[in-house]
């Protein structure tokens, strides 16, 4: 664990503990728990599912505001009660009864612990000994398991101001799915990109082939007809003809159809 004087925080002594049973509702647990095995701890902060509860007071909060900005609004135009006022008045009545719901409830399940130690080194103790992975934490020996029997994984814990509190209560497998389909949407905008990119390459050099191979005006006082010729022909095969009898009918005269030929962009061509 590398700790930098200058940038000091406090996610440098603290740990994230995942996987502690759902009905573990006292720190104070906790704290013994891993200060036995570690060292001093000082904070132990216990991280339950309320993110239902944290949407609405995030709903509330934008109701709020927009019922104030309205209420507002109705003073500056010396106006009454709007009907928008009255729809977000009572709609912050039901958000607020909502929240009274959710705040009357007892029990939350808990998530994640996150652990803050007195120093360092038993940050990193713990970090050492404790199992990261899914793979150490299925073979984790029984004296390091919660409560005898609950196997839980530990990592460092990052910045506070860095902790979406919405998403802790979110199920791994649904992690894992919404996942998977970001980088699946990823992957099919680069191949729909990847797919209209050659598409249009491919459009751009037919393109190119007819606008070269349909100078019949040009062709005929040198007799130069591959397609009527040889009606099997390919756009490539007669592009070399062409090209072939170009450079042999115009070599002895080039100096005098050099110009006609350069705004046909044909010139560069010969060249």
């Amino acid at each position: 664990l590398d700790i930098n004087a200058d940038t000091i925080s406090i996610s440098d002594y603290t740990v994230q503990i995942n996987g502690l049973p759902k009905d573990c509702s006292d720190s104070l647990e906790v704290q013994c728990f891993f200060e036995i095995k570690y060292g001093k701890v000082v904070d132990v902060v216990l991280c339950r599912n309320d993110r239902k509860l944290l949407n609405l007071f995030a709903k509330k909060t934008r109701c709020l505001h927009r019922a104030e900005r309205e209420h507002a609004r109705c003073l500056k135009y010396h106006r009454g009660e709007t009907t928008l006022l009255k729809a977000l008045t009572k709609q912050l009545n039901k958000l607020e009864q909502k929240v009274s719901q959710y705040q009357n409830k007892t029990y939350f399940e808990t998530v994640a612990a996150y652990v803050t130690f007195s120093d360092a080194s038993s940050a990193l103790k713990c970090l050492q000994d404790c199992p990261t992975n899914a793979f150490s934490r299925a073979f984790m020996s029984p004296d390091k398991k919660f409560r005898g029997t609950w196997r839980y994984q530990v990592c460092l814990a990052p910045d506070p101001s860095d902790i979406v509190y919405e998403n802790i209560g979110i199920k791994p497998r649904t992690r894992i799915f919404r996942n998977l389909l970001s980088w699946s949407l990823t992957l099919g905008i680069i191949a729909v990109s990847f797919a209209i990119i050659v598409v249009c390459r491919d459009f751009e050099q037919d393109t190119i082939e007819k606008t070269l191979f349909t100078w019949s005006g040009f062709d005929e006082p040198f007799g130069m007809d591959p397609y009527g010729t040889n009606p099997g022909l390919t756009a490539t095969e007669a592009m070399d003809i062409r090209m072939r009898e170009y450079k042999q009918g115009c070599t002895p005269i080039l100096a005098t159809c050099s110009e006609e030929l350069s705004k046909m962009g044909s010139y560069a061509v010969l060249e």
